[in-house]
């Protein structure tokens, strides 16, 4: 049977590959700013504020970094298995664990530091896309 879902785990997948790519790199710098911010904290005597303030920044970014990973594998699976439905659950499992991801990074960013434009934005697209991603498995499930 045909893989009806192939389309939308193409698409999405692309857009996993690139996310995951711009993601894995800005979390590994926003872990290297958090150590540099706490050497300096601790060299002026802010230690306090500042070791809080970033271990928060070194957790969302550790979180972030786990997230863009299993982002480049999901999209590089998707791609790659796009058209065989007896990996659509796996596809589907992923889209799940994407979402998980999503929550946890943009919810322990909106708490650290408050509701912003930009943390929404990633909670509506962390969510919509692993969605979407979802759905094209679940309809090569179906076409088993």
């Amino acid at each position: 049977m045909e893989a009806k879902g192939a389309g939308k785990l193409k698409l999405i997948g692309v857009l996993f590959i690139i996310l995951g790519a711009i993601g894995a790199v800005v979390s590994v710098m926003a872990l290297a700013g958090g150590g540099l911010i706490m050497g300096l904290g601790a060299s002026t005597g802010e230690v306090a504020a500042v070791v809080k303030g970033s271990t928060i920044l070194m957790v969302t970014s550790g979180i972030r970094l786990i997230w863009s990973i299993v982002l480049l594998v999901a999209g590089i699976l998707g791609v790659k298995d796009c058209k065989a439905p007896e990996k659509a659950k796996t596809l589907f499992a992923l889209g799940g664990v994407l979402i998980i991801f999503s929550l946890a990074a943009n919810i322990l960013s909106i708490v650290a530091k408050g509701i912003n434009v930009v943390d929404v934005i990633g909670l509506v697209v962390g969510c919509v896309l692993p969605v979407i991603f979802m759905l094209g498995a679940k309809e090569n499930m179906n076409a088993r």
